[in-house]
Parts: C-alpha cells; sequence; structure tokens
C-alpha cells in the first residue's frame, strides 16, 4: 500500500481528520494533507510516528499494536483506577498524545469518548493482544457458560458490549468475550469444542493486568469494568466497534447505557 492510501486508511479508520492525526504524530497538518495529496512522500521516520500515534505497527499493512497500554490509558481517561503496576511510559504516551489530538484534557478526563475509545481500540485489537485466545462455537446462553466456569472454580469476566449494559446479567450477546485465568482449562469446564466450525462464536481470552483490575460481581456473575468493556468492544471484531459508538454516545449525553 502507497503511502498516501496508508494515511487516508488510518485516518477513515479510526474517524480522524488531518488535524487529528497530525496532533496524535506532532506533525503539522499540512505533513498529512500533502502525503494524502501524492505531492510528499514521507521519510521512514515520519510514517512510523503517523502508525505508532495512530495505533499500528510498522509493517505497514495497518495491523494493530494489541496493546493494553492503551487500554490502560483509555480507562484512566474515563475516571477508572487500575490496580496494577504498567509500563508506566507507554501509559503516558497514550495520554500525552490524546491531550494533544484534544480527546481528552489537561486532566486527564476524556472529551470525547467515541474518538478516545475508537483510538484505544484500534491500537489493541482482541485478536493483535499477546493473549492467549480461543474463539470457539457456542449453542447455549452466555450465562449458562460463565455458571459452568463458576461451578468448576474457574476465575472468570465477561467482557464486551454486554457488560456494558445496565441489564447486563440478563442481555444477549452478539460476541461475547470472556476473560479467564487458563483458556484450556476453562474450554475444557464449559465443555465448549474448538473443533466445531458452525454458528455464533464466544471468545475466552486470558487474563492480563489491565483487564483483571477493577473486576465487579453483578448478581453471581463477574464482569470486567466499564471502561474495559467499552474499549473491548472497540477493539473487537465486526460491527462491535458501531455498536460501541452507540454506548459512546448514550456516555457522552450523560446516560450509562
Amino acid at each position: 500500500m502507497e503511502a498516501k492510501e496508508l494515511v487516508r486508511s488510518m485516518r477513515l479508520i479510526g474517524g480522524l481528520s488531518q488535524v487529528d492525526l497530525a496532533n496524535l504524530a506532532g506533525v503539522a497538518a499540512s505533513t498529512i494533507s500533502r502525503i494524502e495529496r501524492g505531492s510528499l512522500e514521507p521519510t521512514w521516520s515520519i510514517m512510523s510516528r503517523l502508525l505508532d500515534s495512530a495505533g499500528y505497527r510498522q509493517t505497514g499493512d495497518l495491523t494493530s499494536l494489541g496493546d493494553n497500554a492503551a487500554v490502560a490509558a483509555a480507562r484512566i481517561a474515563l475516571g477508572e483506577t487500575i490496580d496494577a503496576r504498567l509500563d508506566d511510559a507507554r501509559v503516558n504516551g497514550w495520554l500525552e498524545r490524546w491531550k494533544k489530538a484534544r480527546f481528552i484534557d489537561e486532566t486527564e478526563r476524556v472529551r470525547d469518548i467515541g474518538k478516545l475509545g475508537a483510538q484505544a481500540g484500534i491500537a489493541s485489537r482482541i485478536f493483535d493482544r499477546p493473549n492467549e485466545r480461543q474463539s470457539v462455537v457456542y449453542d447455549r446462553p452466555w450465562q449458562n457458560i460463565v455458571a459452568a466456569l463458576a461451578s468448576s472454580g474457574v476465575r472468570y469476566a465477561v467482557s464486551g458490549i454486554t457488560a456494558t449494559s445496565l441489564t447486563r446479567t440478563r442481555d444477549g450477546a452478539a460476541w461475547p468475550l470472556i476473560y479467564v485465568d487458563s483458556v484450556p482449562q476453562a474450554l475444557q469446564a464449559a465443555e465448549l469444542r474448538p473443533q466445531a466450525t458452525a454458528g455464533p462464536r464466544v471468545t475466552l481470552m486470558s487474563f492480563d493486568r489491565v483487564a483483571a483490575s477493577g473486576i465487579v460481581d453483578e448478581d453471581g456473575i463477574a464482569f470486567v469494568s466499564p471502561g474495559q468493556a467499552l474499549i473491548d468492544s472497540y477493539a473487537g471484531p465486526g460491527r462491535m466497534a458501531d455498536l460501541a459508538d452507540a454506548v459512546a454516545s448514550r456516555w457522552m449525553a450523560g446516560a450509562v447505557a
């Protein structure tokens, strides 16, 4: 992919203006404009800054960084406390970029949940994170799956769009994401079979220090924090980001989904 197509694509995917991307990367907005017009061929240094600031690896194919530090930074901006030792330099790097782009203010509180969520999600795509994971077909409500995990003593926490809702213990889910301590153990406990190929899927993923911070119990079901659930939704497959946008809009309007 040529540089101009790459830059335009990363902007459109993230819902960024030329000014947004320029601020994230610390370059002039005219630089972005000239690259997209094809009148400027960026140096590798500039291209690397653009990719990294927008949440992509320096591979030239818009692969997510899979960076859990972006999730931590977004949760901090959403007012959540992270009870884990993290790479502070990486977390602070995201916060500083988002300040420059005005997604958060100088006190590190969110100004635009949608743009913050989209950027954090791009930088931490579920299937690009280092966590162990397995997506499998399931044939029963996700509530039954977590009940089986709990009865077998498997630690878990539900994430994704379902976990952003006030009625989350009863809701269905388009794409259940469940964090667990051990994916193989969870598959066995819930009697989920990876070889099945047809039907809706649930993703089991190993806990990381960010996701494991702030777990809450509601009606006997463990959920990740609302902020974690929102960013995981932005980082999910298919239309999950669109559903996350709807949640972000409600949050910006002052209501919790």
